[in-house]
Order: C-alpha cells, then structure tokens, then sequence
C-alpha cells in the first residue's frame, strides 16, 4: 500500500507515526510546503517515509505527486481542502480527508467522484468524523430519529490565561469556528445559525463544568440525516465556562476579519495579526489535553421515544506524546484510508462517514475495534 499524506503538521504527523506502523504500508509520501515540518517528521520517523515539496492549489503539481498512490489522506486547514479534494478526483486516486467545511461543495462532486472510480470521505476526523460516525450509527437504530445534538470539544486539562485554552491545530481553524454560521438542522429544514450561540452549562463526568455553543462542525451530517427523518441537528463545541464570552468579544471588534486594514502604511488583515499575536501564548508543546464528546440521538424506537448518548473521553497520551486532539482525529482517518486501500470500502463517490462508516456495521465494528486498540474508549 502506498500513502500520500497532505500535510505535516501536528495531525499529518500522527497519521504518518501510524502508517508507519502498519506492516500492509509500503511506503508513505508526506507533501508539506514547510520543509522544517517536513524533516520534523523524518527525523522521527525516518522509515518508509519521503517527502514532497508541493503547493496543493497548483493542481497540475498536486495530481502528479498524487498518481501512483493507493490512497491519500489529506491533513490540511480548510481552505486547502476542495483543491486538494478536486485534484485527487482528477489523479485517479482516493481520498480521506479531516475536515469538511462547505459540505454542499463537496457533494456536488459525488458523480465526477464515482466516474474517476474513488472513494472521498469529507469530515472524517474527530469532529465532524466520529461525532457523525456516532450519530448515523444511532440513528440506525431508531425507527424514526428525531434529534441529534453533538457536544464536543478538547481544551487543556490544566487551564491557563488568557483564553483557557490551548491550540491542539492551526488557530485558523479556531477563529473560522468563530466566524462562520453554522449549517444545522432545525424544524425539519437546513437552516443557519450564529457561532457561539445559545450557551449553556454542560457538566461532563470526571471533567467537571463545561460551557456549550453552536459551531459549524457537522459537515455532510445535515444533508443526509434530513433525509432519514431528522428534524434538528446541532453541533455545540465543548470549553471551559467564559471561553465563548471572549472570544466573542474578540469577534465583535472585528479581529478575526478577513478583509486587510491599513496599518501605518502596511495592509494586514485582522486575523493574521489576532493569530501572530495569541498563536505563542496559547500554543504549549507537549501541553496534556482531553477531548470530551457525547453525541445525543433521540427519537422512536418500537413505539417508545428514546434516547441515546455515545461518550469518547480522550486523554494525553504520555507514553507516546501525542495529544488527545490528535489522536482521536488522525487514528480514525488513518484506518479509514486503509480500509479503502485494501478494498473494505469498495464503494466509489462522496462518502459521508456518518452513512458510509456509521451505518455500515462491517465497517464500523472494524474502526470501534481498531480505536479500542488504541485505547479510545467509546461507550456504546
């Protein structure tokens, strides 16, 4: 099996650690334009494993490094995702990616997909990825669904100024989380609401008080649960309490915009400043972290309305030094990747991990199997 892994950074460096690991591997191209992260990584794990130089936006490069693979896994932030994505369709080759914002724009692609004869799974980390994996395997066993509430977050497990919080990937993500409505289900239609919404007081057993809010997190989840009768369907971010007040309070004045300010001569756009300035005081190496989920699933079941919760509590892992955050988001990636390369998923187009995964119970027994080996406990 050969694997192309797009990206270096903290979660492409623990897909890699794991690929490395699997005796059906042959050999691993890691692509990053940042060669320090590169050779990060090969200094770590020097076997099997070669790197690429490559900007993913020039699709003519992306899809030569991308032909001659089994499958690539793509560790990028979100605004190298469709590129990528389009670029693997047009190799020829299959792809598991993490992230998945602009579901519809992804979707849209599932003919062109099934003719190149590949496989794309979008959102297929932690969240959306196995809060969707999670959800589609509740709603399976319901006879009519009717809400799926997915809370969840990873933060810290000491808590420190200014935010409580530590960056567990690029900070990009997190004032994007900020920043954008987030696509839900809400009185049986796709609907929009604001992020950082409608906060709550949650309590996690074992972790104390948490605060909850809406995010934009569910990545294809609304687009096919509506279709199995689900009437509402949010994402609601897990933080310490006060964490969604700050960071509002960031976004009203305006330091995660886009758009480029003048400064003394100088064009800067707001949320590159916001992020060169908190990226070194929220950023701790090696800083332990938890990541907490439960996905919520209600709705008819023999004629009686149920409930059901599924709780993933992830911790730091010392031994290996890697950070929950990464593990529960490039463990499930990493075995999905392997499970379309060694022809377990034969189905080709757009698969959303919540019908694709959480509804296939050969495919999802394998992963609870695999994640449990790797001591991410799922109650069931």
């Amino acid at each position: 099996m050969r694997v192309l892994i797009l990206g270096a950074g903290l979660m492409g460096a623990v897909i890699a650690k794991d690929m490395v690991e699997q005796a059906e591997v042959e050999s691993i191209t890691l692509v990053d334009m940042d060669e320090e992260k590169l050779m990060k990584v090969i200094r770590q794990y020097p076997q099997k494993i070669q790197t690429a130089k490559v900007d993913v936006t020039d699709t003519a490069a992306a899809v030569q490094v991308m032909r001659g693979h089994d499958v690539i896994v793509s560790a990028l932030p979100h605004k190298f995702s469709l590129p990528a994505i389009e670029a693997a369709i047009e190799a020829g080759v299959s792809l598991v990616d993490l992230v998945c914002c602009e579901p519809e724009k992804r979707l849209v692609l599932d003919e062109k997909a099934k003719k190149a004869g590949v496989a794309i799974v979008p959102g297929c980390g932690v969240a959306p990825g196995m809060s969707n994996i999670l959800a589609g395997y509740g709603v399976s066993h319901l006879d009519s669904p009717d809400k799926i509430i997915v809370r969840v977050g990873g933060f810290p497990q000491n808590p420190k100024p200014p935010l409580g919080y530590t960056i567990v990937f690029c900070f990009d993500s997190v004032m994007e989380a900020c920043r954008e409505y987030a696509t839900v289900i809400k009185n049986g239609k796709i609907d929009k609401l604001p992020p950082l919404a409608e906060v709550e007081r949650f309590y996690f057993e074992n972790i104390g008080e948490l605060e909850s809010f809406i995010t934009d997190g569910l990545g294809t989840l609304p687009y096919t649960m509506i279709k199995q009768g689900v009437k509402y369907a949010v994402e609601r971010t897990l933080r310490y309490p006060g964490y969604a007040e700050r960071m509002k309070t960031l976004a009203v004045c305006g330091l995660f915009d886009e758009t480029p300010v003048d400064v003394k001569g100088y064009k800067i756009a707001p949320k590159d400043l916001t992020s060169a300035v908190l990226t070194p005081k929220i950023r701790v190496e090696n800083d332990r972290d938890i990541l907490a989920m439960r996905v919520t699933v209600t709705g008819q079941k023999d004629g009686t309305y149920v409930e059901k919760n599924y709780d993933l509590i992830d911790y730091y892992d010392e031994k290996q030094d890697i950070s929950a955050m990464a593990r529960t988001t490039a463990f499930p990636a990493a075995a999905v990747a392997r499970y379309i390369a060694t022809g377990v998923i034969t189905e080709k187009g757009i698969i959303p991990p919540e019908t694709g995964i959480g509804q296939n119970k050969k495919i999802f027994d394998m992963l609870i199997k695999e994640l449990t080996a790797h001591n991410i406990k799922i109650s069931l």
